[in-house]
């Protein structure tokens, strides 16, 4: 693709300084959290934990307490009970579709710490790296040091 057939997205900024400053390219996803006018925020975010947990504390006010309850506000979650903080990138990403792979024997699973787990208890898969397995909806960023 050349420049000329780029699309044009609102890209949170540390996720396009990576892309852009890096040589891997950035897989993102639109962020689906729900403003005070129940209206999807719509900048793509990075789909790791910490790009989505970043996210929502800067520019959704999420808190930063662990022991703080919250709402899921993501599209039209059902999911209506509390959640604890640290829970919420694990929860947002089944909202995106994001799985996780054992490199070791291809294995994939809707979470990234079963995958561990697994590794951990497989004697064939000693070794092995969890890798992310993306969502649908996920748009790649192609790094400008390719």
């Amino acid at each position: 693709m050349s420049p000329r057939d780029a699309i044009i997205i609102d890209v949170e900024t540390s996720t396009a300084v990576k892309a852009r400053y890096s040589a891997a390219d950035a897989i993102v996803y639109r962020c689906a959290w729900n403003n005070e006018h129940s209206q999807a925020c719509g900048i793509f975010i990075g789909g790791t934990h910490k790009n989505i947990l970043s996210h929502l504390r800067r520019c959704h006010g999420v808190g930063f307490s662990t022991r703080e309850d919250i709402n899921c506000l993501w599209g039209s979650c059902l999911r209506a009970e509390h959640l604890k903080i640290g829970s919420i990138p694990r929860h947002v990403a089944t909202h995106l579709g994001i799985r996780s792979k054992c490199s070791g024997c291809g294995r994939v699973m809707s979470r990234e710490d079963a995958v561990q787990d697994h590794i951990k208890k497989s004697p064939g898969c000693v070794g092995a790296i969890v890798e992310m397995v993306p969502g649908p909806e996920a748009r790649l960023i192609v790094s400008a040091h390719r």
